[in-house]
């Protein structure tokens, strides 16, 4: 639904706060939903917004953005492209550390705090790693209100793109 936010960050926290309000199975088929969230993930380029695992160790990428801002058009898409590619063939190490960072907790103990009671930490692991060496990102554009011009570009990546591209 379309909801006013008046800062970005107020976006951000609702989002931080209760990942799973972003439905990932809409975007790929079998992905587990959202569970942990990391807020302003460094990397070289910038910060990505949000940085949120699934208990299985899908990794999505979401940028957030408010309709009344110039960058909600073309340059989005760009800038979370170019986040997916900072972060591919990172190190789980180097993930973990960035997450100490900015938590103050590492990745497992992020997830052991909000991952169902089933969760496996080796699976997770292994999959994160597998995630981050192969580029598999779910990559998430969240606005308050959708223009055309993004609506479009987002359509048409999702219908012509390569069938590794989610």
């Amino acid at each position: 639904e379309t909801a006013a936010y008046t800062k970005e960050n107020e976006l951000q926290n609702l989002l931080a706060e209760s990942p799973g309000l972003i439905s990932i199975s809409d975007v790929r088929e079998g992905a587990g939903s959202l569970v942990a969230a990391v807020r302003e993930f460094a990397l070289p380029i910038g910060y990505i917004d949000l940085l949120a695992f699934s208990a299985e160790g899908d990794i999505a990428v979401i940028e957030c953005k408010l309709a009344s801002n110039a960058e909600a058009k073309r340059k989005v898409i760009g800038q979370v492209l170019e986040y997916g590619a900072n972060l591919w063939q990172m190190s789980y190490v180097e993930l973990d550390q960035g997450i100490r960072t900015r938590s103050g907790a590492s990745l497992v103990e992020l997830m052991e705090n909000t991952a169902p009671e089933n969760w496996d930490e080796e699976s997770f692991r292994s999959n994160v790693e597998t995630a981050l060496a192969d580029g598999n990102f779910i990559l998430v554009i969240v606005v308050d209100v959708i223009n055309d011009e993004l609506a479009r570009i987002v359509r048409y990546m999702n219908a012509t793109g390569n069938q590794g591209f989610d």
